[in-house]
């Protein structure tokens, strides 16, 4: 029985203190740099919703320009990673601040430097490569929103 009880103990281990390493973000502790946000705004209204990930897998939204983040669910952190290292690799180099009436927006906020990206909606000589990942972003929120 010792025997198993050790065995059990050494395996589980390295599983807690992967855990204690992870740090989570709430409203109030959101990092002021080292995530990724998009969104849209515009229109009639002017409204704006804004969509945050953060490197660990956190998502979180607001709505409005002074609106409050609000969590909104999680993807794995080594897909935001990926997804963050792909923004960095293929549209950190893309100039184009064009926005329309209804727009959207893809932007890193680095420690060193912030770097956006902005098209209006229809608009034919856009990034596609923009639009693509910002389509590839939607696809992580929930879908019960």
């Amino acid at each position: 029985m010792k025997i198993i009880l050790s065995v059990l103990a050494i395996s589980l281990l390295p599983l807690l203190l992967w855990q204690c390493n992870r740090t989570s973000y709430t409203p109030a502790t959101f990092p002021e740099t080292d995530y990724l946000s998009f969104g849209s705004g515009g229109g009639y209204a002017g409204a704006l919703t804004t969509h945050y990930l953060l490197p660990n897998g956190q998502l979180f939204t607001t709505e409005g320009i002074v609106g409050e983040k609000v969590p909104a669910g999680k993807i794995s952190a080594r897909k935001a990673k990926r997804l963050i290292q792909e923004y960095q690799d293929s549209l950190s180099s893309v100039q184009y601040d064009v926005p329309g009436n209804a727009y959207y927006f893809l932007e890193w906020t680095g420690a060193v430097e912030k770097h956006k990206i902005q098209w209006a909606k229809g608009q034919d000589n856009a990034p596609a490569a923009a639009a693509d990942f910002y389509k590839q972003l939607l696809a992580q929120l929930p879908k019960d929103k």
